[in-house]
């Protein structure tokens, strides 16, 4: 079964903001994306045939959060079979009767269940409002700007749709009383805040939108896109520890009593995950202890809060995850430079034999966690380096 049924298309431009990623690769003609496609194609074909059908239906959804939680499936798939593995869809573990997504088998190593999972950057709620903000980003880019780069602030929330015709009939007007030569002139003498700024408001959500001149040698180009920088105006607290955390407590409980190992994999989806993050949401969060007695040396001693999905205030929990395997952003054209990595559980009721060293991973060796194996992933799903835009 074909997940691209119709002929690439010869668009050559950017996808737009509020396109669905399926979408834009079905209409784009660009070399990388091409490459994408064929590299989805095969790796389909390699799925069991009769969950194929199911699995497309979901990659061709227009939700991206629906399309990135099938690709990821389908990714973990030709991760573990290129790795050795034999890959049953949809097993029966348990007893709940729940079915987890891949039972991986290879002759040295036994048999692991895999249970695939995306922490989304955002709540239901959030998603909706940048859905809302991207039609907004999209109107931006059709407005006719030739001479300036957009540079938009967001503050607050967008809770209901923007009224785009509105805000293009203020904006162009702000843009036709602005002078391009007085402007580069200001912007050479380094006083690039003193340009004018374009405010809108609606239902209280602010736009704020700063202009920066294109060079002559750029300007009124065919192809210019006047949106330049955007992004959130205030200062927000990023939490990737929490959700990572709550997402492995969720799955770990989600099939009751296991014989088996069982393998939780995690595309943090938006997020870029490191060390301290990963570490945190299995372990507990980092602190530093200090001596209340003025007579004793008030060094810091540095523990951990009984906090972590693996370690709790009881001690260890969740026993049944013998391991947690990470990756961040993964996307179709992002799989050969989003390195997975796994970290084994040192309290599982069932221990995973060391995966293949083409995997990296972390293991307990008294109180540490110690590194090991990691080829380069291109290297491990057969791809160039660079891979796709080589």
């Amino acid at each position: 079964m074909l997940l691209f049924d119709t002929p690439a298309g010869t668009d050559r431009g950017p996808a737009k903001h509020g396109e669905p990623h399926y979408d834009y690769l079905c209409r784009t003609g660009r070399l990388p994306f091409l490459r994408v496609r064929e590299v989805m194609e095969s790796w389909l074909a390699q799925f069991p045939s009769h969950h194929q059908e199911e699995l497309t239906l979901r990659l061709r959804s227009r939700d991206n959060h629906h399309f990135e939680a099938a690709f990821f499936e389908l990714y973990l798939h030709e991760l573990f079979r290129r790795l050795g593995y034999s890959m049953e869809v949809h097993p029966r573990a348990g007893d709940r009767n729940k079915r987890p997504d891949f039972l991986a088998t290879e002759n040295r190593r036994g048999a692991l269940l895999i249970e695939a999972a995306s922490v989304c950057e955002m709540s239901d709620a959030a998603r909706a409002a940048q859905a809302r903000l991207n039609t907004v980003f999209d109107a931006l880019n059709r407005v006719h700007c030739p001479d300036y780069f957009m540079e938009v602030e967001c503050y607050g929330t967008l809770t209901s749709p923007l009224p785009g015709g509105k805000l293009r009939h203020e904006l162009r007007r702000f843009l036709n009383s602005l002078d391009y030569e007085a402007a580069r002139q200001v912007v050479s003498a380094g006083g690039l805040a003193k340009l004018p700024k374009f405010e809108f408001t609606h239902d209280g959500f602010r736009l704020e939108i700063g202009v920066l001149p294109v060079s002559p040698q750029k300007r009124g180009h065919p192809e210019h896109r006047p949106l330049g920088l955007y992004g959130p105006g205030e200062v927000r607290l990023v939490d990737n520890r929490t959700p990572l955390r709550d997402k492995l407590c969720q799955k770990a409980g989600h099939y009751g009593r296991l014989r088996r190992p069982l393998l939780i994999a995690i595309n943090a989806a938006g997020r870029h995950l490191d060390g301290i993050d990963v570490t945190e949401a299995l372990f507990g969060k980092e602190s530093w202890a200090f001596s209340p007695l003025a007579d004793e040396l008030n060094e810091p001693v540095f523990r951990r809060v009984p906090n972590g999905a693996l370690f709790g205030p009881k001690g260890p929990r969740n026993r049944n995850v013998s391991a947690a395997l990470f990756v961040s952003s993964l996307l179709p054209w992002t799989v050969a430079s989003a390195q997975p990595v796994t970290y084994h559980n040192p309290w599982a009721r069932y221990t995973v034999d060391p995966l293949p060293e083409g995997l990296a991973q972390f293991r307990s060796d008294g109180h540490l966690m110690v590194a090991s194996g990691g080829r380069a992933v291109h290297q491990v799903l057969g791809l160039p380096e660079g891979w796709p835009h080589f």
